[in-house]
C-alpha cells in the first residue's frame, strides 16, 4: 500500500512537470534531482514539506515546491496514518 500510494504521488509530481521538461529541453536535465519530505494529512492534503536536497537549480526547485502546494491527493490509505500525518521522503527528477 506503502510503495502504491508513493507511485502515485511520484506520478502526479511528475506529470505537472511535464511543461518544465518541455520548455527547457535544450538544458541538461537528467542531473537535476530535489528530494523532499512531504507530511500528507487523513484527506490527502499535503500540509508540509521540507525540501531535504535541493536539486542545484533555483528555477526547478521553486517549480517543485509550487507544484507540491497544488497537489490534489486522493486520501492515503487507513493503514498509512494510523499516526498521521503520514511521512514520505521522494526524489524528483525532471
Amino acid at each position: 500500500a506503502e510503495k502504491q500510494y508513493n507511485k502515485l504521488i511520484g506520478n502526479k509530481i511528475k506529470r505537472d512537470l511535464m511543461f518544465f521538461r518541455h520548455k527547457n529541453r535544450q538544458q541538461e536535465l537528467k542531473n537535476l534531482k530535489a528530494q523532499l519530505r512531504l507530511k500528507i494529512n487523513q484527506s490527502g492534503k499535503v500540509i508540509d514539506r521540507i525540501l531535504i536536497r535541493t536539486s542545484g537549480s533555483n528555477i526547478f526547485d521553486k517549480i517543485v515546491l509550487d507544484t507540491i502546494d497544488l497537489l490534489e491527493l486522493p486520501p492515503p490509505m487507513e493503514l498509512l496514518v494510523r499516526e498521521p500525518p503520514y511521512v514520505v521522503t521522494i526524489l524528483i527528477q525532471p
